[in-house]
């Protein structure tokens, strides 16, 4: 049996960090998390990991600190872990430690397989042009051959799923249980529509929790509705 690529993921930002997680998951790798410089340290001292990503901007301790730390004690064990950095790409000041391999947020999933099979020194994971999120086919069961409609709900949806989860964000932001649970439901009725069951579920639940007023539930579900509304959109872009 083929051993399993172990990676470790250092990232804050909830949705990025679930964003990255899913891509990495879906090509294979074995992934782990954590949201703090020190997590990434000492997660990498009690465990194997055949890589790391971790985020410039890290809480508590930035990742060329942590980095340095791992680089450090590499050098004594003679155990090399390639490390990636996370960046927005805004600072002119040299890397030090300098890293195996940099990404720039946005991340987008072919520049990440890229980067993580390049530092592993593996063919990348191949990608297929079809959507992973979404079934146009059931788009097309209910239209037949009409590529101009097909175009035009294609557009349809991605404008009014980004416009949603906009109102959607604002209605938990002002803790508006009954905006929120309105948004949440229009999006799960387009999701359903194109068959994207991962992220219907997601605003299934956030809806659930915003029509009985829970808001902090509906706050735990919301990174993954954002994550999987994001995917879906990416989906429909590529059909574009």
């Amino acid at each position: 049996m083929k051993p399993v690529t172990s990676l470790l993921i250092g990232l804050s930002n909830t949705t990025v960090r679930l964003l990255v997680h899913r891509h990495l998951e879906n090509a294979g790798y074995d992934v782990d998390c954590c949201t703090s410089g020190r997590e990434v340290v000492e997660k990498w001292q009690d465990n194997h990991y055949d890589c790391i990503l971790a985020d410039e901007s890290l809480p508590d301790m930035p990742a060329l600190e942590a980095f340095a730390i791992i680089r450090e004690q590499s050098s004594a064990t003679g155990r090399k872990t390639p490390l990636i950095l996370i960046t927005s790409g805004e600072s002119a000041v040299p890397l030090d430690p300098v890293p195996d391999a940099i990404l720039t947020k946005p991340i987008s999933k072919e520049d990440l397989l890229a980067s993580v099979s390049r530092c592993l020194g593996t063919a990348p994971a191949p990608t297929s042009p079809i959507p992973k999120r979404i079934h146009p086919e059931l788009i097309h069961e209910e239209i037949g051959d009409n590529p101009a409609l097909f175009h035009r709900l294609i557009i349809a949806a991605h404008e009014e799923l980004q416009h949603l989860l906009f109102e959607a964000e604002e209605a938990l932001a002002r803790q508006d249980a009954p905006a929120l649970r309105i948004a949440v439901h229009t999006m799960k009725t387009t999701f359903r529509h194109w068959g994207a069951q991962e992220a219907h579920d997601a605003a299934l639940s956030t809806e659930k929790s915003a029509a009985e007023a829970q808001l902090q539930h509906a706050a735990t579900y919301f990174p993954l509705l954002q994550a999987e509304t994001h995917l879906v959109c990416s989906d429909l872009t590529a059909l574009g």
